[in-house]
Protein backbone atom coordinates (compact mmCIF):
# COMPACT_ATOMS: atom_id res chain seq x y z
CA UNK A 1 0.00 0.00 0.00
CA UNK A 2 1.61 3.26 -1.16
CA UNK A 3 1.83 6.08 1.54
CA UNK A 4 -0.55 8.52 -0.51
CA UNK A 5 -3.49 5.82 -0.26
CA UNK A 6 -2.31 5.13 3.20
CA UNK A 7 -3.33 8.34 4.87
CA UNK A 8 -7.43 8.64 5.76
CA UNK A 9 -8.98 11.89 5.25
CA UNK A 10 -11.74 12.85 7.68
CA UNK A 11 -14.61 14.23 5.77
CA UNK A 12 -15.68 16.76 8.49
CA UNK A 13 -12.54 18.51 7.71
CA UNK A 14 -12.90 19.52 4.38
CA UNK A 15 -13.19 22.76 3.20
CA UNK A 16 -16.67 23.59 2.10
CA UNK A 17 -15.61 24.42 -1.40
CA UNK A 18 -15.01 20.54 -1.40
CA UNK A 19 -18.01 19.03 -0.66
CA UNK A 20 -21.26 18.63 -2.91
CA UNK A 21 -24.92 19.06 -2.28
CA UNK A 22 -26.57 16.73 -0.23
CA UNK A 23 -28.58 13.76 -1.84
CA UNK A 24 -31.35 12.98 -0.14
CA UNK A 25 -33.44 9.70 -0.48
CA UNK A 26 -36.69 9.73 -2.27
CA UNK A 27 -38.99 6.71 -3.37
CA UNK A 28 -39.41 5.53 -6.72
CA UNK A 29 -42.41 7.40 -8.10
CA UNK A 30 -45.54 6.19 -10.05
CA UNK A 31 -46.22 3.24 -7.63
CA UNK A 32 -48.53 2.22 -5.13
CA UNK A 33 -47.25 0.97 -1.38
CA UNK A 34 -48.68 0.76 2.21
CA UNK A 35 -48.20 3.17 4.49
CA UNK A 36 -49.41 3.65 8.26
CA UNK A 37 -49.31 7.04 9.74
CA UNK A 38 -47.57 7.44 12.52
CA UNK A 39 -47.57 11.47 13.96
CA UNK A 40 -50.45 13.81 13.13
CA UNK A 41 -49.51 17.17 14.45
CA UNK A 42 -50.92 20.88 14.45
CA UNK A 43 -48.16 23.62 14.34
CA UNK A 44 -47.30 27.35 13.19
CA UNK A 45 -46.40 27.55 9.39
CA UNK A 46 -42.71 28.22 10.01
CA UNK A 47 -42.56 32.55 9.29
CA UNK A 48 -45.95 32.87 9.85
CA UNK A 49 -46.99 31.65 13.11
CA UNK A 50 -50.66 33.63 13.03
CA UNK A 51 -50.84 30.49 10.31
CA UNK A 52 -51.87 27.00 10.94
CA UNK A 53 -50.87 23.79 9.17
CA UNK A 54 -51.19 19.54 9.58
CA UNK A 55 -47.83 17.72 9.05
CA UNK A 56 -49.01 13.57 8.58
CA UNK A 57 -45.73 11.82 8.82
CA UNK A 58 -46.82 8.38 6.85
CA UNK A 59 -44.42 5.50 6.82
CA UNK A 60 -43.63 2.38 4.45
CA UNK A 61 -44.86 -0.69 5.83
CA UNK A 62 -41.82 -2.46 3.45
CA UNK A 63 -38.52 -2.25 1.72
CA UNK A 64 -39.25 0.11 -1.46
CA UNK A 65 -36.61 1.27 -4.23
CA UNK A 66 -35.03 4.79 -4.21
CA UNK A 67 -35.08 6.86 -7.46
CA UNK A 68 -31.43 5.33 -7.86
CA UNK A 69 -32.55 1.65 -7.47
CA UNK A 70 -31.30 1.10 -4.30
CA UNK A 71 -33.40 0.13 -0.79
CA UNK A 72 -35.21 2.52 1.41
CA UNK A 73 -35.78 -0.01 4.52
CA UNK A 74 -39.79 -0.21 6.31
CA UNK A 75 -40.38 2.76 8.16
CA UNK A 76 -38.96 5.54 5.32
CA UNK A 77 -40.62 8.39 6.13
CA UNK A 78 -42.42 11.04 3.55
CA UNK A 79 -44.38 13.92 4.86
CA UNK A 80 -47.74 15.79 3.80
CA UNK A 81 -48.95 18.87 4.88
CA UNK A 82 -51.94 20.67 4.73
CA UNK A 83 -52.16 24.38 5.20
CA UNK A 84 -55.29 24.89 8.37
CA UNK A 85 -55.83 29.15 7.98
CA UNK A 86 -57.88 30.19 4.99
CA UNK A 87 -56.04 32.62 2.83
CA UNK A 88 -57.26 35.63 0.71
CA UNK A 89 -54.92 34.85 -2.17
CA UNK A 90 -53.45 37.64 -4.61
CA UNK A 91 -50.13 39.28 -3.66
CA UNK A 92 -46.96 39.58 -4.93
CA UNK A 93 -47.10 35.59 -6.04
CA UNK A 94 -50.90 36.33 -6.98
CA UNK A 95 -51.51 33.40 -5.26
CA UNK A 96 -54.98 31.63 -5.38
CA UNK A 97 -57.29 31.95 -2.26
CA UNK A 98 -57.72 28.96 0.27
CA UNK A 99 -61.45 28.28 1.51
CA UNK A 100 -62.24 26.94 4.44
CA UNK A 101 -64.44 24.18 2.01
CA UNK A 102 -61.23 23.27 0.50
CA UNK A 103 -59.18 22.64 3.84
CA UNK A 104 -62.38 20.81 5.41
CA UNK A 105 -62.36 18.61 2.15
CA UNK A 106 -58.39 17.87 2.13
CA UNK A 107 -58.89 16.96 6.14
CA UNK A 108 -61.97 14.68 4.83
CA UNK A 109 -59.55 12.92 2.94
CA UNK A 110 -57.49 11.67 5.81
CA UNK A 111 -61.01 10.54 7.88
CA UNK A 112 -62.10 8.18 5.03
CA UNK A 113 -58.84 6.93 4.17
CA UNK A 114 -58.77 6.17 8.08
CA UNK A 115 -62.38 4.93 7.50
CA UNK A 116 -63.39 7.64 9.98
CA UNK A 117 -66.48 8.58 8.45
CA UNK A 118 -68.53 9.53 11.26
CA UNK A 119 -65.93 12.10 12.07
CA UNK A 120 -65.34 15.49 11.01
CA UNK A 121 -61.90 18.14 9.68
CA UNK A 122 -62.68 20.10 12.76
CA UNK A 123 -62.27 16.54 15.38
CA UNK A 124 -58.75 16.21 13.18
CA UNK A 125 -57.70 20.35 13.93
CA UNK A 126 -58.80 19.01 17.75
CA UNK A 127 -56.84 16.34 17.66
CA UNK A 128 -54.61 15.05 14.73
CA UNK A 129 -53.54 12.17 16.91
CA UNK A 130 -57.34 10.80 16.06
CA UNK A 131 -55.57 9.35 12.32
CA UNK A 132 -52.59 8.14 14.01
CA UNK A 133 -52.02 4.06 13.59
CA UNK A 134 -53.67 3.71 10.22
CA UNK A 135 -52.49 1.58 7.22
CA UNK A 136 -53.68 1.90 3.96
CA UNK A 137 -52.16 2.60 0.46
CA UNK A 138 -51.21 5.57 -1.34
CA UNK A 139 -49.63 6.50 -4.70
CA UNK A 140 -46.00 7.67 -4.22
CA UNK A 141 -45.16 11.32 -6.45
CA UNK A 142 -42.21 13.21 -6.54
CA UNK A 143 -41.77 17.25 -6.44
CA UNK A 144 -38.72 17.96 -8.73
CA UNK A 145 -36.02 20.14 -6.60
CA UNK A 146 -36.12 23.93 -6.78
CA UNK A 147 -33.53 26.41 -5.38
CA UNK A 148 -34.83 26.27 -2.04
CA UNK A 149 -35.99 23.02 -1.45
CA UNK A 150 -34.41 19.04 -2.28
CA UNK A 151 -36.94 16.45 -4.40
CA UNK A 152 -39.04 15.10 -2.31
CA UNK A 153 -41.98 12.27 -2.51
CA UNK A 154 -45.89 12.91 -2.16
CA UNK A 155 -48.32 10.92 -1.44
CA UNK A 156 -51.69 10.29 -2.22
CA UNK A 157 -54.35 9.08 -0.62
CA UNK A 158 -56.13 6.06 -2.16
CA UNK A 159 -59.11 5.66 -0.31
CA UNK A 160 -60.75 1.91 0.37
CA UNK A 161 -63.40 1.10 -1.41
Amino acid sequence: MSEETAQIVDPLSQAASNLEAPRYPTLAPDRIARFRISKSVKGPVKGKPQNSLLTVTFNTEEDLPDTDGKTLRKGFSVYARTGLTPTEGGGPENKRPRTLQQIAEELGMYLKWCGLHDKTPRNLIDNPSLIEGYVGDCRIGLTKETAEFPASNTVKLILPA
